[in-house]
């Protein structure tokens, strides 16, 4: 029985729409706006369409699944996924280099025994899924969503480069500790730029994470012209998601070459600014960005991204510092 047979919107968290043709399906994350909108920029075009902070999940008494894909257009070459079984994570499977098509069994069982399954995808590569077939007979239903939705905004970071395993990207862990419905939309290399943000977008969110900056301050902008970006972006993400929605700012974590000067400041003093931006608008909250990831070298997987340890702590220390309000 292969599942993209049935209606495979129904098993599929972190998407918007299906593309489908005669031979698969993508799963998008961005709506058809967006994605004009994105495509006037050939490395955004690619990281809008990575499958990021997608997974897909059912409840089933199948003995195995066994999927077939072709790998398309990436931010990064190694691919990742991550299994979970009843809650707890089962397994993952890694490849460095993602080319051409794939054919895995991702899970086999001695039983029949009913189990809610989730396949978190890799945040980082685009794929079209051929099959994901499950054993013929077996029973087969969706998961209940959960009664939070939870929406991330960003750059590189929060579309999840460099973690090698989906599930510690911060918005997926950030997620899973909130038990929110997750809808990741962080596209690497992106600014403070609200003709990317659309007020038709189908999903409704009780909280938003605002992660820019970082590749704002690279641009050399200066504090002047990341207040006007900042605020304009900020002002507009109010006017479409007026309170309760709760919104809060993220300011860059630390990075290696922080101390350098970018358009005649330095990362700290950009971030403060960005802080700043954002206490100046409607019921918006701040989160300082140093106190997310330990200042050091290690925690980095270049110097900028962070990597599967790195990621751990921005996940836990976000969670924190959101709860405790």
């Amino acid at each position: 029985m292969n599942l993209l047979d049935q209606a495979i919107e129904d098993y599929c968290h972190g998407v918007l729409s299906i593309s489908r043709d005669r031979n698969g399906v993508r799963l998008r994350r961005m709506t058809p706006d967006q994605f004009a909108y994105y495509d006037r920029n050939p490395g955004w075009a690619i990281r809008s369409r990575c499958n990021s902070g997608g997974s897909i999940a059912l409840r089933t008494d199948s003995r195995f699944m066994d999927i077939t894909l072709h790998f398309l257009s990436g931010a990064r070459t190694y691919f990742g996924l991550d299994i979970e079984i009843d809650g707890i994570h089962s397994h993952c499977i890694r490849l460095d280099k993602a080319q051409g098509s794939y054919e895995r069994r991702l899970f086999e069982f001695d039983d029949s025994q009913e189990r809610t399954v989730r396949i978190y995808l890799s945040p980082n590569i685009e794929i079209k899924l051929l099959k994901l077939e499950l054993k013929a007979g077996s029973t087969l239903q969706p998961i209940e969503p959960a009664a939070t939705n939870l929406l991330c905004l960003g750059d590189s970071i929060t579309q999840g480069m460099d973690a090698i395993s989906p599930v510690s990207t911060y918005p997926v862990q950030l997620a899973r500790m909130l038990n929110a419905n997750l809808l990741n939309q962080g596209v690497g290399g992106h600014i403070f730029d609200l003709d990317a943000l659309d007020p038709d977008l189908p999903f409704d969110p009780d909280l938003i994470t605002v992660a820019y900056g970082t590749n704002d301050w690279g641009r050399e902008i200066g504090l002047d012209g990341v207040r006007n970006t900042a605020s304009a972006y900020l002002e507009k993400l109010r006017e479409i998601y007026p309170p309760p929605v709760r919104i809060v700012v993220l300011s860059p974590i630390w990075r290696e070459i922080g101390h350098e000067q970018r358009g005649g400041v330095d990362l700290p003093t950009f971030s403060r600014t960005i802080l700043e931006t954002a206490l100046t608008i409607q019921d918006l909250e701040v989160i300082d960005g140093l106190a997310l990831v330990p200042n050091q070298p290690w925690h980095l997987e270049d110097g900028t991204h962070p990597n599967d340890l790195g990621f751990l702590h921005y996940s836990l220390n976000l969670y924190r510092l959101l709860t405790a309000k």
